[in-house]
């Protein structure tokens, strides 16, 4: 930067200016237009020099912001995958560990009521609530076959 500086604002603007105020007082340039360019190409490059250093060092960090992106990205998209898959699997597991007992304890309960006392009730061996329930209609089965038994024995006598 700073060689750009002087090379531009120091050498090339004093030449400049220089060549045209004898322009303006109508003298001579005291130079030819090729020793003009010779001379005025490397001043002009150096501020090229700069702008294409600052346009890579753009690009550098503009392809460091696009990585930071994409892994920003991966990472979120990895997160939701996670997520969907643990939702996914929650309602898996509530619906076999849960749902499906409930509605086999249901259809249990309906023929009950209907008084087949012949249906077996399931997930008695179960220490969750599921089990504790089907325990429970276990002994209304078991009341219900006894109170036929003894309603049968009333008949009979």
């Amino acid at each position: 930067m700073d060689s750009a500086r002087d090379q531009y604002f120091s050498a090339f603007l004093r030449l400049n200016d220089d060549l045209k105020q004898r322009g303006d007082d109508g003298g001579k340039y005291g130079t030819t237009p090729s020793d003009y360019v010779a001379v005025t190409t490397p001043q002009i490059g150096a501020l090229l020099n700069v702008m294409y250093a600052a346009g890579t060092a753009s690009e550098g960090y503009a392809d460091q912001r696009a990585a930071d992106a994409r892994m920003t990205f991966v990472i979120m998209a990895s997160l939701a995958v996670f997520g969907l898959l643990t939702s996914i699997g929650t309602v898996v597991v509530i619906t076999r560990r849960v749902a499906m007992p409930l509605t086999t304890m249901t259809t249990v309960m309906s023929r009950l009521a209907e008084n087949d006392t012949s249906v077996e009730v399931p997930a008695l061996d179960r220490l969750d609530e599921v089990g504790a329930m089907a325990r429970s209609v276990q002994v209304f089965k078991d009341n219900m076959i006894d109170n036929n038994r003894l309603t049968a024995e009333k008949a009979i006598d």
